[in-house]
């Protein structure tokens, strides 16, 4: 069957005298294939005709009765079944082009489509009878229009079912989608001769041909491209304004062999490349200036998605385009074009396993790719498996702008346009903006939404920069709702993400910003890596601001701050800014978090977080749940009450180290603001007494015993070779193990899991614990970002030789090496066996390990 075997055929060949034995037996049987139930259909390819054969199909009395059925609802005869993929809110499928047998049976056909709910049953949303009119019998065909009820949604599975309407028709008819696809390989006939790109053999030789085919025939609605280099001015013209111009609605599909061989599409194996480089005198890539006269005729912009009709997805999948240089043009626009490799406007757009790659902005916009939607209208961005590489934008000094991608939902006017967003498994890496550059080096959101999703999910940043008023050198995100909207919709979800040496001078890995005044929308960040990432003035990592506007509530949750730099908050930079009235507190959340190895790039002593706030309410702004804090050069925390008061709460979290050797206070605020630590391991937690206003509730001073402790190197700087992150796990005999309490857990129960994922609270089966239970008293959640696993050992320090009890065998070896240097015998590791050994033996006489 389609994307199976195409046959089946079995042969029976009986012995004598067993053929009646084996007759009944046979007489039962019943040929199962993928397509007899619906719960094992195959899918239905794009574009690709299969054979309905009521003789080797079956009926089911519990297949659903299609409701057009002639005569009333009611099911046709031996059902065949289809899967139908949700690429895009339309589809349409027919019999109409059925032959006849000659048999003199009429051609009669039932059609109609499914959508599996969440409880497993099928809905149906479109049904055909009799359709195809008097030159094709009673055969039929259903359509799934822009303007249906029930549109197909991504995400969602749908299902064909075909049949005959009674046992008098024809048994077989051709099933087949409405459309059509045509062939573009370079080794194929331009338009002059006689090739119309209905096959490989009859393949196009320039996509533009294939383009232009489309425009005049729309039943062709995908584009197959084989391997090879193509331009948008085949014919070197030194027209800079030629483009390819993809219609709405069409899927463009590179990746195919050049041999024509019916393959899956193979993008790595058989790239195909879509260059604005016309003359392919480019050479080997570097940011040179716009005006360089090697990019005289490089297209302006190499790939522009035409507008169309509300929800309709034009699909491009596994392509490479490139080297667009969007500057002025001489007999054109006065403008730069808006994107130098990919642009457009107004339409609903999927990429797919495509690379964007070193495209050159003279000004403003985008070097790679600009989405933009600027209409009252909503539409869907959808980006899967792609990369954006060593794209840069000259510079700017307005226009939201990158070097590498910019998604701008937005009217200017009222906010009328809405839409959706989806990145998944997308890398961002070496795209950089000019000296004047606003927004982020490699991705730049700004939008406009209601009640849409806004995901980024698996994607790394790595190795982008902004310019010298940019914010975000991986990502800038603005989120802004629609006026007078009292419900922010789903949050912002950026999930299990890596950002790596990014540089900006705000916000060096992700720069968040506040764009609306209206019900603000929430941001989760979860499960991401910031590492080696800078920033020039503030935020190495992360940073945020509002200009006048607000937040939402804003949880961090899961995420590793490590060594990154800047001369102020070189882990985090946070302003907090919303309207109180509308967001419970706590405002911003930051929960099984690690802070480590951050440092000050001026060396002057600032601490890893810098936070403040512009309400003056008595809410908590601030709330660090089950962080670890590390070897961070200077304090932990700074407070800065300039803009407000600042309210912060600490709670079952590790504050270890100065990772310059240093000793002072771990945290510090100005006069006007408020910060308690609950129950917390504070190194040196004496020594922070003597400073005011800051409260200290059942902490410690205890050891957390790291299974692997981090630290700079001997040269106690961070950003060296000789730097070790280590590994802030709970080794056993950790004092943290089950000594937390739980009251954040139960508040943000979505949020349970700790720095790796693992389940947040985990009882410790050989540990007492000093903890409160959560859900139960024999269930303690650990201290610190890192939940320890349920069997970890218990480690008694008077138990010398492991053997899980503290007797005679522990005294003999501390007597037997009594005034040595140890180790063996040096329990409390000071160099030498001593009094303090022996008490320490003799306090733990008879405990067993575990306890």
């Amino acid at each position: 069957w389609p994307g199976q075997a195409k046959e089946i055929v079995l042969y029976c060949y009986l012995a004598p005298g067993l053929n009646g034995a084996f007759e009944a037996f046979f007489d039962n049987w019943v040929l199962l294939y993928p397509a007899d139930e619906w719960q094992t259909a195959p899918e239905l390819s794009p574009n690709t005709a299969v054979l309905y054969d009521a003789e080797v199909a079956t009926a089911n009395p519990t297949d659903p009765q299609p409701s057009c059925r002639f005569g009333g609802a009611g099911q046709g005869q031996e059902t065949m079944w289809f899967r139908v993929p949700a690429r895009s809110p339309t589809a349409a499928f027919q019999t109409c082009l059925s032959e006849a047998d000659g048999s003199g049976r009429s051609m009669d056909t039932l059609i109609a489509l499914y959508r599996k709910e969440p409880d497993g049953s099928l809905t149906e949303i479109a049904c055909g009878e009799d359709e195809c009119g008097p030159d094709f019998g009673y055969l039929s065909q259903v359509r799934i229009e822009g303007d249906s009820p029930d549109v197909l949604e991504s995400f969602k599975e749908y299902y064909l079912q075909v049949s005959r309407y009674n046992v008098s028709a024809q048994p077989t008819a051709v099933l087949e989608p409405i459309g059509r696809t045509t062939y573009v390989k370079p080794s194929g006939s331009s338009s002059g001769g006689f090739k119309q790109g209905m096959s490989w053999l009859d393949a196009y030789q320039n996509l533009d041909e294939a383009l232009a085919a489309v425009q005049i025939n729309p039943d062709i609605t995908q584009v197959h491209m084989a391997s090879g280099l193509y331009v948008p001015d085949p014919d070197a013209t030194g027209d800079d304004d030629l483009t390819f111009s993809v219609p709405s609605g069409l899927t463009v599909v590179g990746g195919y062999p050049q041999t024509g061989t019916a393959v899956e599409p193979t993008p790595l194996a058989y790239p195909t490349v879509l260059s604005g480089d016309n003359l392919e005198n480019d050479g080997l890539f570097a940011v040179r200036p716009v005006g360089d006269p090697v990019h005289v005729d490089n297209a302006r912009t190499v790939v522009t998605l035409e507008s169309g009709p509300e929800g309709v997805v034009t699909t491009l999948s596994g392509l490479t385009i490139e080297r667009g240089v969007a500057r002025k043009s001489g007999d054109g626009p006065t403008t730069p074009a808006p994107a130098a490799c990919l642009y457009s406007l107004n339409t609903s757009v999927a990429l797919l396993d495509c690379t964007i790659q070193e495209g050159l902005h003279a000004r403003s916009a985008a070097g790679a790719v600009l989405l933009t939607l600027d209409e009252a209208r909503t539409d869907a961005y959808v980006m899967r498996r792609c990369q954006i590489l060593r794209n840069h934008t000259a510079y700017t000094n307005s226009s939201p702008d990158s070097g590498g991608m910019v998604i701008y939902i937005d009217d200017f006017a009222n906010f009328a346009a809405r839409g959706s967003l989806l990145i998944e498994d997308t890398r961002f890496e070496d795209n950089t903006n000019g000296s004047s550059a606003l927004y982020g080096g490699g991705l730049t959101v700004f939008a406009s939404r209601d009640d849409q999703e806004f995901i980024i999910r698996r994607c790394v940043f790595e190795n982008n920069s902004s310019g010298t008023f940019g914010g975000g050198g991986g990502m800038n995100f603005g989120v802004s709702q629609a006026l007078n909207l009292m419900t922010a919709g789903p949050p912002i979800v950026i999930e299990d993400c890596d950002f790596l040496g990014n540089t900006a001078d705000e916000g060096g890995g992700l720069f968040i910003r506040a764009s609306s005044a209206n019900m603000p929308p929430d941001y989760h960040v979860t499960g991401c890596r910031f590492r080696d990432n800078h920033a020039v003035v503030r935020g190495g990592a992360l940073a945020s601001t509002n200009y006048g506007y607000a937040f939402g509530s804003v949880t961090v949750h899961g995420s590793r701050f490590e060594r990154n730099s800047g001369p102020r908050g070189p882990a985090v930079d946070w302003e907090r800014d919303w309207v109180t009235s509308m967001i419970a507190s706590p405002k911003v959340r930051f929960g099984s978090c690690s802070f480590v190895g951050n440092f000050d790039s001026a060396e002057l002593g600032a601490a890893a977080l810098e936070l403040r706030s512009r309400r003056n309410d008595s809410e908590v702004d601030y709330l660090f749940e089950n962080c670890t804090f590390a070897e961070n050069t200077g304090a932990s925390i700074s407070l800065d009450d300039s803009l407000g008061p600042v309210d912060v709460l600490l709670v079952n979290s590790i504050v270890q180290g100065r990772g310059d050797g240093t000793t002072g206070y771990h945290f510090l605020h100005d006069v006007d603001t408020y910060f308690v630590a609950y129950r917390s391991i504070i190194e040196d937690l004496t020594g922070q007494f003597t400073q005011p206003d800051i409260f200290y509730t059942s902490c410690i001073d205890e050891d957390p015993a790291f299974v692997d402790p981090p630290d700079p190197g001997p040269d106690r700087d961070w950003g060296t070779a000789d730097d070790h992150l280590g590994d802030i796990s709970l080794g056993a005999g950790s004092f943290a193990i089950d000594s937390g309490v739980t009251p954040a857990v139960e508040v943000w129960p979505e949020y349970g899991g700790d720095l790796f994922g693992d389940q947040r609270v985990v009882d410790a089966v050989n540990y007492v614990g000093t903890g409160s239970g959560f859900p139960t008293p024999n269930q303690r959640i650990d201290i610190g970002a890192v939940e320890a696993p349920p069997g970890i050992a218990y480690v008694c320090d008077g138990d010398t030789n492991g053997d899980q009890s503290v007797d005679f065998t522990d005294l003999n070896i501390v007597l037997e090496n009594w005034g040595g240097a140890g180790p063996d015998g040096d329990l409390d590791n000071d160099g030498a066996v001593n009094f303090n050994d022996l008490n320490i033996v003799l306090g733990q006489w008879g405990d067993p390990c575990p306890i």
